[in-house]
């Protein structure tokens, strides 16, 4: 046997590169070399583009206006590399006429004509072809074309054929290839994805004069897609990008809607990656424009598996059916699952409906007899009932959904005035939710049988602005005001008004009866109403949209009764952060003249704690810039600025060596009991690094501050001092930090909420309570300059920060 033989092993020594030569970077005014040579290597590291602004903002002294200029400075001499950062070159691409056409064209010359790293989070226009990438070149072609074309095969293909696009834009002529490339990448384009249609601006020339026109739907998209071809052309391509099934929402290629033939109509919506509610809106809107056989659509449902759509393509064929008189297909029956007329889907259930009268009685009711002896299909049975509607099998639909609740209340009160009596009948005879819920139906019915009769006084009682089925509604938005709206125009006058006067006595929310106050014909109503919300001292939600709605009657009742808030404080700020600035002026005007004194917020919050009953606790309210709330004299607390007694050397640092941005400093004299657990500390600043970009806020640093050192180096200087914060003692019931509802104490949690921050006490968790020990302060971005998101705060802990936005 032979013997085996192996090759020798061989290890590649893999020769270390070898690190590139320093850039010599030309000096910049009030920036050293090595911190001009550091921020160079930063920015190239940058993951987003505020980030590089908050980067050179650290370095430049915080001068805004000079940012794009430094870092245009660095893209010249090749220190900072945007084209390889696509977060650089968008920030870079921000001001394009700063660098010179060289320097600009320099950079455009290295972009890479594909990186899908490079392109991902932009939004691409073309092939390879971002916004940002769009705004440089055409500055650039702007102030010197002769330039930009002399090197112009030196760009990347993608860019090139964008300097035609741009050209074309600007009134000049590009060759047929070009054009055809550029009308199929718009479409395809627009049919990836979320589209190409996000409002941004696409400058083009219109009667000689180039405008700041902006893609904002599909409508502005084929605008300057006819710049490229005919508008057959573009409907084609617009036609084949989206039957690639790439899109997410209709929006986007709703022409296509209308341009396919029946088999591409389903193939464009047979698919379940995409917004089924909007899609399912579109071919609502869709199929009554379109002209086709009802056999032609029927069989393009057939090969649908996608069974929302398939149902909705079948009311299509009925649709057709009944406006051509053409014969419904025989096997029609059998593909439905009559779903959606059952759908909570918005603006589907209601014209679907509609749709369904065409569709033989017979036959329907006939389906909803089978459908009702199924055990979790028979709300369907009540759906056709809106389009077929049968007394027996509503009965019998109501009395099997007693204690189930599967029927929805749309669904229900979609019937309309034929259900009521027996909605009423099963009102009487359900708890709990359920009773709920037909209260709902019950109005939704009613709403619909007032578009066609007026309302029956027998089913005013129904109308509450309080409770739905006997129970609270903790919340009442525009959908149940509206539909109230809507129950109230069925009600003839003078019951209306008088109908809204009663509930007025009766409501404990007279902002309800207000949104609703413009249907009424007696003027007294809104006066009424006006003067019962001064008297209770609360406006309760959507107050400016409500008296701007109603318009001067409802001004000149506020301005009347005004008087009556005793001058409340807590009343007038938010009447003050309501309404505009000359509507308040009216206000205040009127409370002057009524010789009422007017109470500052600071004044109702000290009020309100020390009125309230109960254990109490102490806490500190911290303002900045706020009516009513003084700094006390010689405070050390301030917002921004240097942290008195803390030398530029001794300010803290992150691990990466950078130093942290002063937040705020709080004076310990003026609260004793945090001085405590600081070893008798004279103030406590608060540091974070990198602030403005709203990452890094839960690594903030407290760093207590000695009586001596805050003596030893006192700080003048204007921009060194900040702005001073008013700390304001308080001791607050226990019930404020408990999300009480009880009126007096929710509105001094919301007043200490809605401050810039409040210390010690306990937090207020907008998320949810995450634990932490120890509490010290919550802070939100009206107390110093951090980004919080959206409203968020800061719950600052001894041994932790945590951070939670809306």
């Amino acid at each position: 046997m032979a013997a085996r033989t192996t090759k020798p092993k061989t290890t590649k020594t893999k020769t270390p590169k070898a690190a590139p030569e320093p850039v010599v970077i030309p000096p910049w005014p009030g920036i050293s070399d090595d911190a001009l040579q550091a921020l160079a290597v930063k920015l190239d590291k940058a993951k987003d583009s505020y980030r590089v602004s908050d980067m050179i903002l650290k370095v430049n002294g915080d001068e805004w206006g000079a940012r794009h200029a430094l870092a245009w400075h660095l893209v010249a001499c090749c220190a900072i590399h945007p084209e390889s950062n696509p977060s650089l070159f968008e920030f870079v691409a921000e001001q394009p006429d700063e660098p010179s056409p060289e320097v600009a064209l320099d950079l455009l010359v290295r972009l890479p004509a594909a990186s899908p790293r490079f392109f991902r989070d932009a939004t691409s226009i073309l092939d390879g072809y971002t916004l940002s990438i769009d705004r440089l070149l055409l500055a650039t072609y702007q102030r010197a074309p002769d330039l930009v074309l002399q090197r112009e095969k030196e760009l990347n293909r993608s860019v090139r054929l964008g300097l035609s696009f741009l050209r074309r834009r600007l009134g000049e002529t590009i060759t047929a290839e070009a054009s055809r490339s550029i009308l199929e990448q718009l479409a395809r384009h627009q049919a990836t994805s979320y589209g190409i249609t996000l409002n941004n601006e696409l400058p083009l020339v219109e009667n000689g004069e180039l405008q700041e026109f902006r893609l904002s739907d599909l409508a502005a998209l084929r605008r300057v897609a006819l710049l490229f071809g005919t508008a057959k052309e573009w409907d084609d391509a617009l036609l084949a990008a989206a039957l690639e099934g790439k899109w997410q929402y209709p929006r986007n290629v709703k022409d296509a809607f209308l341009l396919a033939s029946a088999f591409e109509l389903a193939r464009l919506v047979d698919r379940s990656d995409m917004d089924t509610g909007e899609t399912l809106r579109t071919l609502v809107e869709v199929i009554p424009q379109r002209e086709d056989d009802p056999q032609a659509l029927f069989d393009a449902a057939t090969t649908m598996d996608e069974g929302k759509m398939r149902d909705l393509v079948l009311m299509g064929v009925i649709l057709r059916s009944g406006k051509t008189g053409a014969p419904l297909p025989d096997k029609i029956d059998a593909g439905f699952t009559f779903e959606l007329l059952d759908t909570t889907y918005e603006g589907v259930r209601e014209p679907v409906c509609e749709w369904f009268t065409h569709f033989p009685r017979e036959r329907a009711l006939s389906a909803a007899r089978r459908l009702l002896e199924e055990d979790y299909f028979y709300a369907r049975a009540a759906g056709i009932l809106a389009a077929h509607f049968d007394e027996a099998i509503l009965r019998a639909a109501l009395e099997k959904d007693i204690g189930k609740n599967y029927i929805g209340h749309e669904t229900l009160g979609g019937i309309g005035a034929p259900a009521l009596p027996l909605l009423d009948w099963a009102y009487d005879r359900t708890k709990d939710d359920g009773r709920r819920r037909l209260h709902k139906a019950i109005l939704q019915a009613m709403a619909k049988a007032a578009k066609n009769a007026p309302l029956d006084e027998r089913w005013d009682r129904f109308i509450d602005f309080d409770t739905e089925g006997g129970q609270a509604m903790p919340y009442y938005g525009s959908t149940e005001s509206k539909l109230r709206e809507s129950v109230l125009l069925g009600v003839p006058e003078p019951r209306r008004s008088e109908l809204l006067l009663k509930r007025l006595e009766e409501t404990s929310h007279p902002e309800r009866v207000l949104r609703v106050a413009h249907v009424a014909a007696d003027g007294s109503v809104v006066d009424a109403t006006i003067r019962r919300m001064v008297e209770r001292k609360n406006l309760g939600d959507s107050f400016r949209e409500t008296i701007e709605r109603i318009g001067e009657p409802a001004l000149e009742a506020l301005c009347r009764h005004i008087g009556l808030s005793g001058g409340d404080g807590r009343f007038l700020e938010s009447l003050k952060n309501t309404l505009s600035h000359t509507m308040y002026q009216r206000v205040e005007a009127a409370l002057e003249k009524a010789g009422v004194r007017k109470e500052t917020p600071r004044d109702a919050l000290v009020r309100m704690t020390s009125n309230a009953a109960g254990p109490k606790v102490r806490a500190y309210v911290l303002q900045v810039h706020r009516e009513g709330y003084e700094p006390k004299p010689g405070t050390l607390a301030r917002s921004g600025g240097k942290a008195p007694g803390i030398a530029d050397a001794d300010v803290p640092k992150d691990k990466q060596g950078e130093s942290l941005t002063h937040l705020f400093t709080l004076d310990l004299d003026e609260i004793p009991e945090l001085q405590e657990k600081y070893a008798g500390a004279r103030a406590l600043a608060a540091f974070c690094p990198e602030p403005n970009s709203g990452d890094r806020s839960d690594e903030l640093e407290l760093v207590p501050i000695t009586r001596e050192a805050a003596a030893a180096l006192p700080h003048d200087d204007e921009d060194d001092a900040g702005t001073p914060i008013a700390i304001l003692p308080l001791d607050v019931p226990i019930g404020v930090f408990q999300r009480s509802d009880e009126g007096e104490l929710k509105e001094i949690r919301k007043m200490i909420f809605n401050a810039a921050g409040h210390v010690l006490g306990e937090p207020f968790w907008i998320q949810g309570d995450e634990g932490g020990f120890d509490f010290v302060m919550q802070i939100n971005g009206g107390l110093c300059d951090v980004n919080l998101g959206d409203s968020g705060s800061l719950y600052v802990f001894e041994s932790e920060t945590i951070f939670q936005c809306y």
